[in-house]
């Protein structure tokens, strides 16, 4: 999500203004703790002498990608009362250093005034309405002290106790005409809380108002005060929050507009001199809480040029912790947190999205927005506890600021196991990529809707060697949460890239006592094409395994599949191994194994001798088979004369295995092997077929 629109496109172009934060001097952190302390208060007396913010008018800026009407940064926060409490913050600068600085700040105002270089108040109060903040300076609303920093607990026990209210508010519709009194007056009409009045607010504004597409798009100038908000019922961002606070005065609710930069995936850290959105701190039950009426309203899609109503919760009364990960204030006491995140570690931080925390997802490598390859490779984490979940992943190729070219499977290998997933990309060549994750619960119809959950900059100087190139990968790559479904267990092969000097290897899981597993497979190269017969099923009472040849040298990928039905061939997917042999290893060409029928794994057969799919012709030829089920087992050669020969059993502690010498018959002609089940029906089942050449 993003103010405006859905968080892949640009920021909401709501706000132009420098942010005093970003430009204080830092120092190196150690070992990533909390070490400083900076906020700005301005106290009761004197806001009513000063400005809280100023922003002047100014010509639209030809930036997409900023997009603002607004002005510059000609009147800073008023310095004359600085407190510099004891609380601690996440960046890189010293107590002292703040002070001085933070003192060097004031003295550069005073000159300013000095110099009359202030902007005149009805210029600077212009400013404000057409950006769409009440100027503090004239309404004389005092900043309260935010000094609770406690740990952070949501006001509302449970969203049913608004579901009445909710109901009611959302049918509520009125004329174009009305007042914001008169509407606020309402929807609140039988509310007795602080906190049911601002929810009437909240789902009010979030339902009936939508986004400024005309104005994003630059086809009209967009609509700032609350009148126009009303008439026209579209806002931007600085509408949302402005209706909001006129509506919570209207009502006693103590609300504040927040000034600060919405974070979105369309700009990397710091190319947004300026704040560029705006948001609400509201007071309930004595306590500060945030929330964000413009990301909870819906969003605007870049390629329809239209706003999609999607009503959002998350953004009502957000925890400070999850808020602070989009929403960065320029005055850092709207964190509302005791432990501030500086600028810095703002811009830089993973792009998280809502589902990100309602899945309750953690990132287990870093938290850093830019990911740098290592040896061509870059890897990401994410660990899920809330139980498992699908992913998938897009991978874009950044051409130009405003152009990217969406690259294939083919540059990415992920893992997902019940409680995390990893994913290795391999970028194709030297650049940056837009990495984005989309997750969801799992679930045992296999039907849902995945939603992206964050975002990385993948950053690569020197490309590598990619294993997976031009295989077209599933997301489930490697033992994990589909064969761990399934019941099996200790796969031979942990890894998802099986690396093989000799074009030979052998996947196996375990699996419960006589469980009734049945796979099938496919090998296919790096054009797209079917390795037929170079995969062979081996299941026994407690292992079942998949025995690889390669028919010559390079990268292929090991399709597996549980089949579900073998009568009616029906098939669910399992996961994809991949299977590496270079070049530079000794030549070599298997032969494929003979072709085995769909009921081979359900009976538990396995080929003993021969294992090469192709016979010589009139040649002796030793076989041997286990086939647990059957009561006789024949080989059958036909073509220039048919010929049957019985296998002979094994002992009782192998009844199981059938061994025995046939003569292979002509060129083109074919050996099948088939086997009785019932020595009453006297029928046969075919269960290998071999060619002759």
């Amino acid at each position: 999500m993003g103010c405006c629109w859905s968080r892949y496109c640009c920021c909401c172009p709501c706000l132009k203004r420098n942010s005093i934060d970003s430009k204080l001097p830092t120092s190196n952190r150690k070992d990533g703790v909390v070490n400083t302390a900076f906020e700005v208060q301005q106290s009761e007396e004197n806001v009513s002498k000063s400005s809280k913010v100023d922003i002047q008018s100014r010509g639209k800026s030809t930036s997409r990608q900023s997009g603002f009407q607004g002005g510059k940064n000609n009147n800073r926060i008023d310095k004359t009362s600085v407190e510099i409490p004891s609380v601690s913050i996440t960046n890189k600068r010293t107590r002292q250093e703040v002070a001085q600085t933070e003192l060097e700040l004031h003295a550069c105002d005073i000159n300013n005034v000095n110099q009359g270089r202030q902007i005149d108040k009805a210029q600077s109060v212009k400013g404000y309405s057409e950006a769409g903040l009440k100027h503090k300076d004239v309404k004389d609303v005092p900043i309260k002290k935010v000094t609770e920093f406690q740990q952070w607990k949501s006001p509302v026990p449970n969203l049913d106790i608004f579901k009445n209210l909710d109901q009611r508010v959302i049918k509520m519709d009125f004329p174009r005409s009305y007042s914001t009194t008169k509407i606020v007056e309402m929807i609140t009409q039988d509310t007795q809380t602080e906190l049911e009045k601002l929810r009437a607010i909240w789902i009010w504004v979030c339902h009936n108002i939508e986004y400024d597409v005309k104005y994003w798009f630059g086809k009209s100038k967009s609509h700032y005060k609350k009148e126009d908000v009303l008439s026209s019922r579209t806002a931007i961002c600085a509408g949302y929050a402005g209706l909001v606070y006129e509506m919570c005065r209207h009502v006693g609710v103590e609300c504040e507009e927040v000034i600060g930069y919405g974070k979105t995936l369309r700009h990397g850290p710091f190319q947004l001199e300026d704040s560029n959105h705006a948001w609400n701190a509201v007071r309930i039950g004595g306590r500060w809480h945030l929330l964000d009426a413009c990301w909870g309203a819906g969003a605007v899609s870049d390629e329809t040029q239209s706003f999609t109503r999607r009503y959002n919760e998350f953004y009502f009364l957000t925890d400070p912790k999850q808020f602070v990960e989009s929403h960065w204030p320029e005055i850092s006491k709207w964190q509302l947190m005791e432990h501030l995140v500086s600028r810095e570690d703002f811009e830089y931080r993973v792009l998280k999205e809502v589902e990100f925390f309602k899945l309750e997802l953690k990132l287990a490598m870093t938290d850093h927005w830019i990911v740098n390859t290592v040896n061509g490779v870059a890897e990401v984490m994410v660990v899920n506890s809330k139980g498992p979940l699908e992913y998938s992943y897009t991978l874009t190729k950044v051409e130009t600021k405003s152009e990217s070219t969406k690259l294939s499977k083919s540059h990415g290998l992920m893992s997902i196991q019940r409680d995390n997933m990893k994913l290795h990309i391999f970028p194709p060549q030297r650049g940056d990529y837009n990495l984005s994750i989309f997750a969801a619960e799992a679930n045992k119809s296999g039907k849902y809707s995945l939603d992206c959950v964050c975002s990385f900059k993948i950053h690569c100087e020197n490309p590598g060697i990619n294993p997976v190139e031009m295989l077209q990968l599933s997301h489930h790559c490697g033992p994990g949460l589909k064969t761990e479904a399934l019941g099996l267990h200790s796969p031979s092969q942990p890894s998802p890239i099986i690396y093989t000097p000799d074009g030979r290897c052998e996947v196996a899981f375990q699996k419960s006592a006589n469980q009734c597993v049945n796979f099938t497979a496919s090998l296919i190269d790096k054009s797209g094409k079917k390795c037929a017969n170079h995969v062979i099923i081996r299941n026994t009472p407690n292992e079942i395994s998949l025995v690889v040849r390669l028919p010559e040298p390079g990268n292929y990928q090991l399709q597996i599949f549980e089949n579900t039905s073998p009568e009616a061939q029906s098939f669910n997917f399992l996961c994809d191994y991949v299977i590496v042999c270079s070049a530079q290893m000794k030549a070599f060409s298997w032969p494929p194994f003979p072709q085995t029928y769909g009921n081979w794994s359900d009976l538990g057969c396995v080929l003993i001798e021969p294992l090469a799919g192709v016979l010589p012709p009139d040649r002796k030829v030793q076989f041997a088979v286990s086939v647990p089920t059957a009561v006789e087992v024949v080989v059958e050669t036909s073509g220039g004369g048919s010929s049957r020969v019985a296998l002979e059993q094994g002992s009782s502690e192998q009844s199981e295995m059938w061994h025995g010498e046939i003569t292979t018959g002509g060129v083109k002609s074919t050996v099948n092997v088939m086997a009785m089940l019932n020595s009453r029906s006297r029928m046969y089942q075919y269960i290998l077929s071999y060619d002759v050449e």
